[in-house]
């Protein structure tokens, strides 16, 4: 069963970079290589299955300078609506990919909702007053977490 479409990023572009403007996608293209990070329940996988597809289509230049960027290891743990936890690695200090679990050390870790989640992905939520509503917390390289999300600071 399918849900709501949801606008998903085409790309990352690294910290300080707005995103790409968003289009709807119902069932957002994966490779094969990506269906392991989908998690039944959990909008954010579709969001992080999107981001890992665009990791995998950006040539070897463009994974480097986007590593070269950002210079870290982001560890998401997300609970959804029904109480289940779910985590992603978005390892853009190596290897320029998402996984589903935990992978190596990270730099940051960020703990939030689903939904807060889908809402700062998509830019209608504001993550600084995430963080100050104790929505999303932040543990590790907080300003490598910041500069990731300064382009949504002034939502």
């Amino acid at each position: 069963m399918a849900g709501p479409t949801q606008p998903v990023p085409e790309t990352f572009n690294g910290p300080n970079q707005p995103l790409p403007a968003s289009k709807e996608l119902s069932s957002p293209p994966r490779s094969n290589s990506n269906m392991s990070i989908k998690e039944e329940g959990f909008d954010a996988s579709a969001i992080l299955s999107t981001l890992a597809d665009s990791f995998n289509q950006m040539s070897a230049d463009e994974k480097k300078a986007t590593i070269k960027k950002t210079n870290g290891i982001f560890l998401l743990n997300v609970k959804n609506k029904e109480g289940k936890e779910a985590s992603w690695t978005i390892d853009l200090k190596k290897d320029g990919e998402v996984v589903k679990g935990a992978k190596g050390k990270a730099d940051v870790t960020i703990n939030l909702d689903d939904s807060t989640f889908v809402g700062l992905a998509d830019g209608s939520l504001n993550s600084q007053k995430m963080f100050m509503q104790g929505k999303l917390k932040v543990k590790g390289n907080v300003m490598l977490a910041v500069s990731a999300c300064s382009p949504h600071l002034n939502s």
